[in-house]
């Protein structure tokens, strides 16, 4: 989500920019084009243009390196001053390469950090982890879970067992008139439920095997609480999702249909 972020920057700055994107919106793997519209409309009133179905192919730049345009795949020349590229996340596990540790995407370590070797423990965005709630690997590269997963490993290197890594993890974005607020994978799952609640309202819950696995908040954070929760807690909630998109939904909710 740095991307989003360099954008505001940008626009916070008046600065004109365009926000070269592969994809048909932004962040399309947790937003439909629907919900990412709220963020369309929001970076151009700031003087980002998105630009869609494109990204950078290579960029030019002058003979003292000086970046002067970016290319997409397209074709398309982009003339700037400066550019931010934003990747993800670029795992360096080069140098375990020939070690015995199980390598797949990062470090494999189960829900106390520890790898497949004994006394090796690991944490982090490098990290695989057995991840309780979704009930397979996974991985996380939020401040929040990398913090939480060095706690854990420490005290499993002390007494191992005695607190597993069990985390929703969150990212929150101010830079417009409303806020944003992911929680959990809301890119995973095998169903999902959205709806718009209100002007620049937008919420969707992304849910595997009936449970709330993340989700997406734009406009109203109220319910993020109560998503939490219901992953914490592994709340079957097949039948009901549409009380999930309801204003001012909480946990309670869910309880007195469950009673009916």
């Amino acid at each position: 989500l740095l991307g989003i972020d360099f954008a505001a920057i940008c626009g916070a700055q008046g600065v004109e920019a365009k926000y070269l994107m592969r994809g048909d919106n932004w962040w399309r793997y947790a937003l439909s084009e629907e919900g990412a519209e709220i963020m369309h409309e929001a970076m151009r009133e700031r003087g980002v243009e998105p630009v869609f179905g494109s990204g950078v192919d290579h960029f030019e730049v002058d003979d003292d390196g000086h970046v002067e345009a970016a290319v997409d795949p397209n074709g398309e020349r982009y003339e700037c001053d400066f550019a931010g590229v934003a990747i993800g996340l670029d795992f360096n596990t080069e140098l375990l390469q020939d070690t015995p540790l199980e390598l797949d995407d990062g470090i494999v370590v189960d829900e106390f950090m520890r790898t497949n070797v004994d006394n090796v423990f690991a944490a982090g965005d490098i990290t695989t982890f057995n991840d309780l709630i979704l009930g397979e690997r996974a991985k996380n590269g939020s401040w929040g879970s990398a913090k939480e997963q060095g706690t854990i490993a420490a005290r499993s290197m002390v007494d191992y067992g005695a607190e597993e890594f069990e985390w929703v993890s969150s990212y929150s974005i101010t830079h417009f008139d409303f806020p944003f607020l992911s929680f959990g994978h809301p890119t995973l799952g095998d169903d999902s439920v959205e709806a718009t609640t209100g002007e620049n309202e937008w919420r969707r819950v992304a849910l595997k095997d009936g449970k709330v696995v993340g989700g997406v908040l734009i406009g109203d954070l109220s319910p993020q609480s109560a998503f939490k929760q219901l992953m914490r807690e592994g709340r079957d909630v097949s039948g009901q999702t549409d009380l999930l998109m309801e204003p001012g939904f909480s946990v309670d909710d869910l309880a007195a249909a469950t009673e009916q």
